[in-house]
C-alpha cells in the first residue's frame, strides 16, 4: 500500500502512479495470457517495451501501449469480443491517464504557487480578506470525477488521501463561513466528501486524524514551496 505526503517528492508521487499504470498494461499484454504463437510473439514486443518505458520514467510511452493493446473485434478473428468487455477496457485506460492528468496538476509549478500561498494566508497571525480556492476547487474537481467512476479510488486515496485530507481540515472554517455568508451549502461540499471518504479509508487502515500540531506542520511544509 503507497500513503504519500508533504514530505515525499514530486518524483515519489510520480513513481505510484507509473507504478499502477505499468501494472495496467502488463495485466493486459502479458504474453501468458495467450496460447497463439503470434499474439505471444507480440505481447513479448509490448511488454519489453513497457519494461523499458517504466524504467524510464516515461508515463506517456506506457499509456501509448496501453491503448495499443485495448480489445478490438477485429484483433481475434472468429471471437466476438462483448462490447461491455471493451468498453471496461477503454474506461480503465481513461482512469489512468485522468489519474497521471490530476498529478502532474498539483506538482505543477502553478499549483504550487497556489498551495504554498494558501498555506501563508492560514499560517499568518491575523489573515484578512478571502481565501485563493484553487487548492479547494482541485479537490472538489477530483470528488466529480470520483463521484462519476472517472478515477480508481484506491489510486486517488494512496496518492492524494494525505493532503486531501489535511487542506480540509485547515480550510474547513473558511469553508463553513463562506457557506453561511453566501447562503450556499453546496459551497466545496465535494471537497468535504471527499475527505470524509479519505479519512474513513484511513481509519480502516489504521492512519489517525490529524491533530493540531501535525495540521501546523504541514502548513508550514506547504508553505516552503513557494521558496
Amino acid at each position: 500500500m503507497y500513503r504519500f505526503g508533504p514530505f515525499d517528492s514530486a518524483r515519489n508521487q510520480h513513481r505510484v502512479a507509473l507504478k499502477s499504470l505499468f501494472r495496467e498494461v502488463a495485466k493486459r499484454v502479458h504474453p501468458d495470457l495467450t496460447s497463439h504463437e503470434a499474439d505471444r510473439c507480440r505481447r513479448e514486443s509490448l511488454m519489453a517495451e513497457a519494461n523499458q518505458a517504466f524504467e524510464d520514467g516515461d508515463a506517456d510511452r506506457l499509456t501509448q501501449i496501453l491503448e495499443r493493446s485495448e480489445i478490438k473485434r477485429e484483433s481475434s478473428p472468429g471471437i466476438a469480443v462483448p462490447e461491455d468487455i471493451v468498453r471496461a477496457v477503454r474506461k480503465t485506460t481513461l482512469k489512468m491517464r485522468l489519474h497521471l492528468t490530476f498529478l502532474e496538476r498539483f506538482n505543477s509549478d502553478q499549483m504550487k504557487r497556489n498551495r504554498g500561498s494558501l498555506a501563508k494566508h492560514l499560517l499568518a497571525t491575523s489573515p484578512d480578506g478571502k481565501l485563493r480556492e484553487q487548492v479547494m476547487s482541485f479537490f472538489e474537481e477530483m470528488h466529480l470525477f470520483l463521484h462519476d467512476s472517472y478515477v480508481d479510488e484506491e489510486l486517488i486515496w494512496s496518492t492524494f488521501g494525505f493532503c486531501a485530507v489535511r487542506w480540509w481540515a485547515v480550510c474547513e472554517d473558511y469553508v463553513l463561513s463562506e457557506r453561511e455568508s453566501r447562503n450556499d451549502k453546496t459551497l466545496f461540499a465535494g471537497f468535504q466528501e471527499l475527505a470524509v471518504r479519505f479519512s474513513e479509508r484511513d481509519a480502516r487502515v489504521g492512519f489517525k486524524q490529524p491533530a493540531f500540531a501535525e495540521l501546523i506542520r504541514f502548513l508550514e511544509n506547504e508553505r516552503e514551496l513557494l521558496i
